[in-house]
């Protein structure tokens, strides 16, 4: 670790020269610090971990050519590189979970829930919802898969789901 009298400057300048032991003392630093930030975004444990690798490896590649003292302090630098990556993730899971989700349960469970169905349709019918909607939201909650309604009604799948989102919001008033 370094020593009290050593400078942060010397430390950086160590950094930007490549040498090992600055760079073995940097991990040792900032590998929880980083860590505690993307856990603290809601990542997951494997999520954190790729996070730590990915600022790290940003901080090396980017130390010589970006930092400058003069605009703050090492940690808040890397700080910053941490959560900009943890954003990085938490946008990408959101991209990609719509895509390797299972398909949604059919809502029909039984025939004891067709009057509730009927019900249902009839509200929406009387909410001034358009006829091209109710058939969508028949559809899926007759547990037709949305890739397939969509493809019948000519639509993209998330317009399914938001005609979905929708018709739920409307039999919630």
């Amino acid at each position: 670790m370094r020593s009290p009298t050593r400078t942060s400057t010397l430390f950086i300048e160590d950094l930007r020269l490549g040498r090992s032991v600055a760079w073995t003392e940097l991990d040792q630093l900032y590998r929880s610090r980083i860590g505690r930030i993307a856990g603290a975004m809601g990542l997951r444990a494997g999520e954190v971990d790729d996070v730590v690798q990915e600022t790290l490896f940003q901080v090396a590649r980017d130390l010589k050519a970006r930092y400058r003292r003069g605009l703050g302090r090492l940690r808040w630098w890397i700080g910053a590189i941490a959560r900009r990556r943890a954003i990085d993730l938490l946008r990408a899971r959101q991209r990609i979970a719509p895509i390797v989700a299972e398909p949604p349960a059919p809502m029909v469970q039984s025939e004891v829930d067709r009057p509730r169905i009927e019900d249902a349709l009839a509200r929406l019918r009387g909410s001034g919802m358009s006829a091209r909607n109710l058939d969508v939201f028949d559809r899926l909650i007759r547990g037709q898969p949305p890739a397939s309604v969509a493809e019948a009604f000519g639509i993209t799948t998330q317009a399914v789901y938001v005609i979905r989102a929708r018709a739920l919001e409307r039999l919630r008033r």
